[in-house]
């Protein structure tokens, strides 16, 4: 049985939703923290830690959702196994070329805050690696076949990530 993530010949190739790797080291970061507790700050000043998890969470949110408001407003797919009918350029995409997932490393990181435990904050390195070679690099490919020199021109004057 073929799997949805399995790719589509007009796509990225991407095998693993992209939410999966960040929500994996948020994951991971929780059980380790339960296992060997490692607090970012003392119990004493958690409710800043946590109202500064809150803010960068709800500033996530809106990254993301305004990133999905113009893939939308472009008629293209959120989904790396479709084909992408237009690229994005407006918007937060002025900024980053990936505010998507910009915004759900942001939501990961507000995550840990909110748990209080550098553990996750730790876990997002390799997720970062992960995002950037087996997925954003697959795209860019993608792109750059699809799109050629419009796209080429974009990356160019906006960076990957901020």
């Amino acid at each position: 049985m073929s799997s949805p993530w399995s790719g589509n010949a007009d796509s990225a190739g991407i095998h693993v939703p992209p939410p999966f790797v960040y929500a994996a080291a948020v994951l991971a970061g929780f059980f380790v923290e339960r296992r060997w507790p490692w607090r970012i700050l003392s119990s004493s000043a958690t409710s800043l830690l946590e109202a500064t998890g809150l803010v960068a969470g709800a500033i996530a949110l809106v990254l993301m959702f305004a990133a999905i408001a113009r893939f939308r407003r472009h008629r293209t797919s959120i989904l790396p196994i479709k084909p992408t009918m237009a690229i994005a350029k407006d918007g937060p995409y002025r900024f980053t070329r990936n505010p998507m997932y910009l915004g759900l490393l942001i939501l990961s990181m507000a995550l840990a805050l909110v748990m209080n435990s550098v553990w996750p904050l730790l876990f997002l390195f390799p997720a970062v690696a992960v995002m950037n070679r087996a997925i954003i690099s697959r795209e860019e490919t993608y792109l750059e076949r699809k799109f050629g020199e419009e796209y080429l021109e974009y990356k160019r004057r906006v960076h990957r990530w901020i």
